[in-house]
């Protein structure tokens, strides 16, 4: 009973007292150190996946901007292409309702850069015999977007809008220039070369070879006719999905740029 009694007066004692505090200060104080390392380690790797985060978007912007060139180059052949197949159309008279009616028909480009011409021109003529021979194959490359994506450095844009902008440039440049699709065309247009060759003997850059004009070219095989339409509706779609393609290349650049703009270091 003195025992219990003599514990009990110790654990009332005041100095026992200020030690329990005391501890238990320290023990909350340790406690919130870790605490706080933890947090600024949280912040630091934080920080260290948003600065790669835009190491590697800067990096998506340059491919992006590689992808205009190359997009714009591919319009603009195939735009040429598509005017010259519907040249021949006109001249030979074999499509009286194959008039000029879009933009597509009248833009100029990198390759002819005067107006078609209305009336039959041998340079206009074996310009477009050459370039029946240049399909322009376009693959793009996706490599940045794919290592963002892989290291989880996408879940950091905190732009929803942006995030679905560029998914969505990728899955639909893919699906209109992808390496299946692109060696179908380049088949395509190996096929109806090989076509021209057998019937008409032309080959491109050959001085000693006379191209027929449009109306004796049309009259020498009766799907002759057929075989230019479908070349030059190709031409146009390839055209046309080019320049769909840079124009949201364009966009999805300019919406990078603000949002890094907006970040900051942040």
């Amino acid at each position: 009973m003195r025992r219990i009694l003599h514990i009990k007066n110790q654990l009332r004692s005041p100095r026992l007292v200020r030690y329990t505090l005391y501890a238990i200060g320290e023990i909350i104080l340790i406690v919130i150190g870790i605490l706080i390392a933890s947090q600024i380690d949280t912040w630091n790797e934080e920080r260290k996946i948003k600065l790669k985060l835009r190491v590697q978007l800067n990096e998506l912007l340059r491919e992006l901007e590689q992808d205009v060139k190359q997009l714009a180059w591919v319009q603009d052949a195939n735009t040429f292409r598509y005017q010259g197949f519907q040249y021949i159309l006109r001249m030979a008279n074999e499509n009286q309702t194959n008039s000029i009616n879009n933009q597509a028909d009248t833009a100029r480009t990198n390759v002819w850069p005067r107006a078609i011409p209305e009336t039959f021109s041998k340079e206009y003529y074996d310009l477009v015999f050459e370039w029946m021979e240049r399909p322009i194959l376009y693959v793009p490359f996706s490599g940045t977007y794919d290592q963002i994506k892989s290291e989880g450095l996408f879940y950091y844009i905190m732009d929803e809008k942006l995030k679905h902008s560029i998914d969505n440039y990728y899955y639909n440049i893919n699906w209109k220039f992808n390496e299946i699709k692109e060696a179908t065309f380049q088949a395509n247009n190996r096929d109806f070369i090989n076509y021209m060759r057998n019937r008409v003997g032309i080959i491109s850059g050959n001085k000693n070879i006379k191209i027929p004009e449009p109306k004796v070219l049309i009259k020498l095989d009766p799907i002759m006719n057929l075989n230019i339409m479908e070349m030059s509706s190709l031409a146009l779609y390839r055209a046309n999905n080019a320049e769909d393609s840079k124009v949201t290349a364009l966009q999805l650049i300019d919406n990078i740029k603000r949002w890094l703009k907006e970040s900051g270091d942040n």
